[in-house]
């Protein structure tokens, strides 16, 4: 989850939270990152 003054600051932050998600699923050893669902 993220919060923002901006759009532009929300959308820095949705990527830094993208990438920071991503790295904790690759080193935790899983290495398959899962694919988006639609629920």
């Amino acid at each position: 989850m993220t919060h923002s003054k901006t759009l532009e600051e929300g959308m820095i932050n949705i990527e830094e939270a993208r990438k920071l998600w991503i790295e904790t699923v690759y080193f935790s050893d899983k290495k398959d990152i899962p694919m988006f669902s639609k629920r």
